[in-house]
């Protein structure tokens, strides 16, 4: 017998079923031990031939009743698995080719968690537990019960694997049923109790309080541990240490303190530099916060890490791959270069094919190659029903020619159920507005209704869209509230994210356009609308500004329209944002559009040292290369430092007297620049950037690359000269890296100074 499933039961008719049925095809044995069922448990799995069901009185140890259910087991390994759990079934050949050809000791599985409710429920990233194991070991702890620590005495080894457990028990109707977060939080406090030293007991009792969204208390408990443990040093336990330091972050930034969880998480980083989810976290949290640029460095390190592989704590399955491809995507639509963002998609994409949004973003990147489309995207969404009627929502949004037979072939499948209400609708819309009202009334559905209700609003037909937006529910009533606002020149604060997808079917761009600048979720909208054919109007929307893509697009708009001075105004203002690719080649153009064509050179040459992945500067630069045949070498373009430096010294001082002066030059600028900005003279500011960039151009020129330390000496000059790139299209950045850069001047100044020229016999 090759594999025994086994799990513990109490009340769970909600759910068994499911995990029973997802077992059947791969266990040779499904053992049930059940500690106190009273509702319709036992009745549901009595059915099943494979289902051996025994009894164990409950003794508050979770432990006692996991083992009670190992030592029945006969398979060569055992899957344990909790009733609210299912075994995906993609993945069944999978666990039996690993289990028929293995001799490792224990697996970590990917937990998927659910949260919200049934009707309603979102995904979270993966867990790695170690749920998949040779038969033989046992676990320990009251809740949250280990078998790791004993596989780990023995001698075993482990590894990870992709097989997937989908998890329901956070789900709001299964959390009230079971009580189960109050139920944890006693038998972990009565462990407490026996053992107040216990960091394995502190963190689940964290979890717990994270886990039921009480974040200031989770908070408290978590820095009184980081006390305790710099306290007593020998009684550190380097994995739980670390889980109390991710928790840290969480409650953190969950409790709004954004800067204060990154720090914390690179203070992490600092213990741990290979711990592959600290570093996503860490560019996760930055893609938040809307920051592009700062998420590429931790996102990339990702990459280059690679999964984490035998850890033992919580980790998210997919942080060195398919997520971190996936954030890096978003990283790169945010800076602008869509070919590298694809690119990253596409590499997701392939990792991962179950991610329900995967298709808008696919498709999007590739509606011009539609047999590309049915080739290599659509035969991998098959098994993923979500996936696959999101696709065809897509697919109908960008009018790919096989999306109406894909439509009728798959409701053939499915039934015509709501999810296929939207694109049915818009092929409805572009046949006819009487086809579309004839759609809605056959139906009568209130998903339907708000489809019909927004597009005769968008048609100014007020009275027939209030007419069916009262028929829309919860939706159509938020979409009524708007309409009132506005009548009563009322200002509104509320979330139109929920709304897109039945804005974009019934084509209710206008409504969107009109809409969108008082949306509390603008940067979520954004990021979804970018995606379909409304991003030819994004830029046509007069956004507040309160980030840089707004101010992008506002100054987008405005270089489009040839108000090239409102258009510099825009891009002042999002200089004190992040920088993005947007930004620089709009600085690029402004710059053109007065001949000034040294400049824009300068920009794309900037960009590129910030962004060298990027394809679309690799493009640009070719371009103005082709427009100035004549394009100088590099070093000319940037005034041939290395000649006026020579030119401006006297050829008979010593070289430590030129370096000392150049250095001391440099922080003399350094302090001008910061005092530049600080009284808003930007020119003058850049001015003298440039002059420190020519000074390091020049000291890089010096070196003896025949000489090891001239290489370490080049990484620094390097790193100053990527600063003062920052500075220059950044200048509220100036304070982060101000006192290092002075610091570096000054201390090498007086170093060249006190260097005593060498002497000859």
């Amino acid at each position: 017998m090759l594999l025994s499933a086994c799990l513990i039961v109490k009340d769970e008719a909600l759910t068994i079923k499911q995990c029973i049925e997802s077992l059947l095809p791969i266990a040779d044995e499904i053992i049930v031990v059940d500690t106190g069922s009273t509702d319709e448990t036992l009745a549901i799995i009595k059915v099943y031939d494979k289902v051996t069901v025994y009894t164990f009185p409950w003794d508050g140890d979770f432990s006692h009743a996991r083992n009670a259910s190992l030592s029945y087991a006969q398979g060569q390994y055992v899957l344990v698995i909790d009733a609210d759990e299912f075994l995906e079934k993609n993945d069944h050949h999978k666990l039996l080719d690993l289990l028929s050809t293995t001799t490792t000791h224990g697996f970590f599985v990917n937990v998927i968690n659910y949260t919200g409710s049934i009707h309603k429920f979102k995904e979270a990233r993966p867990a790695s537990l170690l749920r998949l194991f040779r038969r033989g070991y046992t676990f320990e702890g009251k809740v949250h019960e280990q078998v790791w620590p004993n596989i780990e005495r023995a001698g075993g080894n482990v590894e990870n694997t992709d097989i997937r457990l989908h998890h329901m028990g956070y789900l709001d109707e299964i959390i009230a049923a079971h009580n189960k977060i109050e139920r944890n939080e006693k038998l972990i406090a009565e462990e407490l109790k026996k053992d107040p030293e216990s960091l394995f007991h502190r963190t689940n009792m964290i979890a717990e309080l994270s886990r039921k969204g009480d974040f200031k208390a989770s908070l408290v408990l978590v820095e009184e541990t980081l006390k305790w443990v710099e306290e007593h040093p020998d009684k550190r336990i380097d994995h739980i240490y670390l889980r109390v330091r991710q928790f840290h972050s969480i409650a953190l930034w969950e409790l709004g303190r954004q800067d204060e969880a990154i720090r914390s998480m690179k203070e992490t980083i600092q213990l741990v530099p290979t711990m592959t989810d600290a570093w996503f976290r860490l560019g996760h949290m930055f893609i938040l916060q809307n920051k592009a640029y700062e998420a590429l460095e931790p996102l990339q390190k990702c990459v280059q890490l690679g999964e984490q592989r035998g850890t033992l704590i919580d980790v998210i399955a997919g942080s060195g791959s398919y997520f971190a491809f996936s954030d890096l995507a978003v990283a790169w639509r945010h800076l602008g270069d869509e070919q590298v963002a694809s690119q990253y998609n596409f590499q997701s994409f392939l990792l991962k094919p179950d991610n329900v949004m995967a298709p808008f973003e696919l498709i999007y990147d590739l509606h011009t190659e539609p047999t590309v489309l049915e080739t290599m995207i659509l035969p991998k969404l098959e098994n993923y029903p979500e996936s696959l009627c999101n696709y065809i929502e897509q697919a109908v949004n960008w009018q790919i020619p096989s999306a109406q037979y894909l439509l009728e072939q798959t409701k053939k499948r499915f039934g015509f159920a709501p999810a296929f209400y939207r694109p049915a609708f818009q092929l409805a819309l572009l046949d006819s507005d009487d086809m579309a009202k004839r759609l809605t009334e056959e139906v009568n559905d209130p998903d339907m209704h708000i489809l019909y209700g927004i597009h005769r609003l968008e048609q100014g037909d007020r009275q027939e869209g209030q007419k069916y937006l009262h028929q829309a529910g919860e939706r159509g009533r938020f979409v009524l509230a708007l309409l009132e606002s506005e009548q009563y020149g009322k200002k509104w604060n509320g979330d139109l994210n929920f709304l897109l997808r039945d804005f974009i079917a019934a084509k209710a761009y206008n409504l969107l356009i009109k809409w969108l600048p008082f949306a509390n979720d603008r940067l979520a909208s954004i990021n979804f609308l970018r995606f379909t054919p409304f991003r030819a109007y994004l830029e046509k929307v007069a956004w507040p500004g309160e980030n840089e893509i707004e101010c992008d697009y506002r100054a987008l708009h405005e270089f489009h329209e040839r108000n090239f001075e409102q258009a510099q105004k825009w891009l002042m203002k999002s200089m004190q944002y992040s920088p993005t690719i947007t930004k620089f080649l709009l600085a690029a153009d402004l710059a053109l559009v007065h001949q000034d064509v040294d400049t824009a050179q300068k920009q794309v040459y900037f960009a590129k040292i910030l962004f060298p992945e990027s394809k679309l500067l690799d493009q640009v630069e070719r371009q103005i290369g082709a427009f100035v045949p004549k394009l100088l070498r590099l070093e000319e373009l940037l005034m041939n430092p290395a000649e006026i430096y020579r030119q401006r010294t006297v050829q008979s001082m010593p070289l430590h007297i030129q370096l000392a002066q150049l250095h001391t030059r440099g922080a003399t600028l350094t302090k001008q620049v910061k005092e530049d900005y600080s009284q808003d003279r930007l020119q003058e500011g850049r001015a003298n950037i440039e002059e420190i960039q020519n000074i390091i151009t020049f000291l890089r020129s010096s070196l003896d690359p025949k000489l090891e330390v001239s290489t370490i000496t080049d990484q620094t000059y390097a790193f100053f000269y990527k600063v003062t790139v920052q500075w220059f299209i950044q200048p509220n950045s100036i304070d982060e890296d101000y006192e290092a850069m002075l610091n570096f001047w000054e201390s090498w100044a007086d170093t060249w100074m006190k260097v005593k020229p060498s002497t000859t016999p």
